[in-house]
């Protein structure tokens, strides 16, 4: 998963990949949400991310956000800023309490280029997710560990 956000014109975008369990595609999404910050992002993002997983069915999922903030956030080791990110908050809160296994982890930005891919997509669309059941074809220069793993 990963959220963006432009300083320049304060506006939010997400995206994200679903995977199964031997790295295989499954969907992939990205969105373009109006203005907002970058924090406000990467919640949106796993929470349109976690909403589809439970959609799917998925019983146990490992989910991996290259913000350390909205992990923290999530996992109440930082204090909430605004009144909409306490909302969306526990909004994502109230997913990751249902009947499943969610795992949060924190991966490095560069460990997260097809997301961070799907993020800059965003821009080029209006208001709204798109979606993906295949990879698209610029994704093909992505590493290896990346797309599969």
């Amino acid at each position: 998963m990963d959220g963006s956000f432009s300083l320049a014109n304060e506006v939010m975008g997400t995206s994200g990949v679903m995977r199964d369990s031997d790295g295989e595609w499954l969907w992939g999404f990205s969105g373009y949400h109006g203005p907002g910050s970058a924090l406000l992002a990467e919640l949106l993002d796993l929470k349109i991310g976690l909403n589809q997983a439970w959609e799917a069915n998925f019983q146990r999922i490992i989910c991996e956000s290259d913000s350390l903030e909205a992990i923290q956030l999530l996992e109440n080791h930082i204090g909430v800023v605004t009144r909409v990110v306490s909302c969306l908050k526990l909004e994502v809160s109230e997913l990751l309490s249902r009947n499943w296994e969610v795992r949060l982890l924190h991966v490095p930005h560069d460990a997260n280029m097809v997301a961070n891919y799907l993020a800059k997509l965003w821009n080029r669309g209006s208001p709204g997710v798109s979606y993906w059941d295949t990879p698209l074809l610029e994704l093909a220069d992505c590493p290896v560990s990346d797309r599969f793993s």
